[in-house]
């Protein structure tokens, strides 16, 4: 940051999907690099916007969406005349050995982080903890939803685009697919860009139903209007992530309603997910001045929005 900061440039641009992904204050970094004064200073951004959001006042709003209305022009699909997309949503309930088993792993992880506590060590030491337990429930989430988005992309001679974070992943669906004898492809960060674009090619002129692709491989100039299915096994951290892959199908040149279908674990940190994607959200929409989605008026006070 310090690097693009210091570039010499008589005009400055920054161009993002997501310029709030946990908290307000990720706008700094952006009024840093546009050398926006007094808000690139982080105590005159605390004073004059963060502070008036912590007071219950009718204008507390004020400051915040009158700097974002001087600096932000905003561009969304809306300005597209593009299909309506239709989303869908699957709950995937666990069997009693995998309930068991994930409750086995929370009890651990609330061993080892009491453990952590007592002993007095490093914070980052908890967080280490917290994260490999998520990590393992998240990989228990991932074994139940696979099956179930194959009946979709076989039922008909439209295509499918499944999305998911892990390769572990990956090489699950792609197992379930083998046995089915359902043709597929498949992109993931091991793949070369060249190699990426002789797929995706594929993709678009063969008759090959499915594209099992990592949800964060390949932004650049995506274009894959030819899926009628967009599937999202794992709910992300970040819901832009989410936006961004259905994007690739949802664009200029699409003709057909896609089908949106996402997965998420009864009872599992998977729903968690899903809660703190519509506080991120609701956040976005607020300081972008338009109507919160999922929950009407959030509590403002709290600017930062945690996973725990």
């Amino acid at each position: 940051m310090k690097a693009a900061k210091s570039l010499v440039s008589p005009r400055r641009w920054c161009l993002t999907g997501t310029p709030i992904q946990n908290r307000i204050e990720d706008l700094t970094s952006l009024l840093k690099f546009l050398h926006f004064e007094p808000f690139a200073q982080s105590h005159a951004f605390m004073r004059y916007i963060l502070d008036p959001l912590s007071k219950d006042t009718p204008n507390r709003t004020f400051s915040l969406q009158a700097l974002l209305h001087t600096i932000c022009l905003r561009r969304t699909e809306k300005l597209l005349d593009l299909p309506t997309p239709h989303f869908e949503k699957i709950v995937v309930r666990m069997c009693t050995e995998e309930t068991s088993l994930y409750s086995e792993i929370v009890k651990k992880c609330a061993r080892d982080v009491d453990e952590v506590v007592s002993t007095k060590k490093k914070k980052i030491k908890k967080y280490n903890v917290l994260f490999t337990a998520m990590m393992r429930l998240r990989r228990l989430c991932n074994h139940g939803t696979f099956p179930v988005c194959v009946p979709a992309s076989t039922s008909s001679p439209s295509t499918s685009k499944i999305d998911a974070e892990l390769e572990s992943t990956l090489d699950l669906l792609e197992q379930h697919l083998q046995s089915k004898h359902i043709d597929y492809l498949r992109i993931d960060g091991r793949v070369k860009f060249e190699q990426r674009l002789l797929i995706l090619q594929q993709f678009r002129e063969s008759n090959v139903p499915v594209l099992l692709m990592s949800i964060q491989t390949g932004a650049l100039g995506l274009n894959l209007t030819v899926a009628s299915y967009v599937h999202i096994v794992e709910p992300q951290w970040n819901p832009s992530v989410e936006e961004q892959a259905i994007a690739r199908a949802v664009r200029m040149g699409q003709t057909r309603s896609v089908t949106i279908i996402r997965y998420v674990v009864k009872n599992s940190v998977e729903e968690n997910i899903v809660n703190l994607q519509k506080r991120k959200r609701n956040l976005a929409k607020f300081t972008l001045d338009e109507r919160p989605r999922d929950g009407g008026n959030e509590n403002l006070e709290v600017r930062r929005v945690d996973p725990w």
